[in-house]
């Protein structure tokens, strides 16, 4: 069954929809910014996938079910030609959506993945995630500290730390449903995609200049699940273009936007 996700949404009467799917362990708060500046251009809705964000948790993270939760928030809300913007494990969503019902999207963009399986890169992380018990914290601080030996990364340890909220008493938990996503690992690093699977509409690729997810020689795969794809690189950015360069790729964004779209 499709889950209704949470979302944040920046309306514009009028303009064409753009619908955002993060990253692992991300969530719409980390879309916030750039929604908000899209949203001069386009009717920008930034979801959380399930076991992210405000979403409902599930112990299901089969891509088919992803799709089917992403879906199932477009169809309630009769959004039609919808442009799909997926980073990291949004993208691979993204991808298999186009793919497998292509009627549905009238234009995509694949933010630094490709359609391939990569190696397992998290397991340090939900080892960290595991390692703490959040309600016996006192400050954001004090998880720091604790994240320090394992992860030894502080732009990291902020980003993990971003999954941290407090519930009704007070008390900080994990937001993101980190046991379900740890023992999905192996299937999430997977190619979304099958041989044959293609979409047809147009496809806006980006990459972060200095990140190796997507590198240029990843093209002929690109191109034979997605004939109309074009890619571009964001400078000076590595696998989070959208935070690491912000002016750059907005304006990729924008561009598309107006090429393909008219928006």
């Amino acid at each position: 069954m499709a889950l209704d996700l949470a979302y944040i949404g920046f309306e514009n009467e009028g303009k064409p929809p753009l619908v955002i799917l993060h990253g692992l362990l991300g969530s719409s708060r980390n879309w916030r910014w750039m929604a908000r500046s899209l949203a001069q251009d386009f009717e920008v809705f930034a979801l959380d996938l399930r076991n992210h964000g405000k979403s409902p948790a599930a112990e299901s993270m089969a891509f088919d079910d992803l799709v089917a939760d992403v879906r199932h928030w477009i169809q309630k809300r009769n959004l039609n030609g919808v442009t799909l913007m997926g980073h990291s494990l949004g993208g691979k969503v993204g991808m298999r959506l186009a793919c497998r019902h292509g009627s549905e999207v009238g234009a995509l963009i694949i933010v630094d993945v490709s359609p391939k399986p990569y190696p397992i890169l998290h397991g340090k992380i939900f080892e960290a995630m595991a390692s703490i018990d959040p309600s016996k914290l006192s400050t954001r601080a004090e998880a720091d500290i604790l994240l320090e030996p394992i992860i030894g990364h502080k732009r990291l340890q902020q980003f993990i730390l971003s999954n941290l909220a407090r519930d009704g008493e007070g008390k900080f938990r994990w937001q993101v449903n980190h046991e379900t996503l740890s023992k999905n690992q192996v299937a999430l690093a997977m190619n979304p995609l099958n041989e044959g699977d293609q979409y047809h509409g147009p496809v806006l690729f980006i990459r972060g200049e200095n990140s190796g997810f997507l590198p240029a020689i990843d093209m002929p795969i690109v191109n034979g699940h997605f004939p109309k794809a074009t890619l571009v690189a964001i400078p000076g950015a590595g696998h989070n273009p959208h935070i690491d360069n912000k002016t750059a790729f907005q304006t990729e964004v924008r561009k598309f936007g107006k090429q393909i779209l008219g928006a």
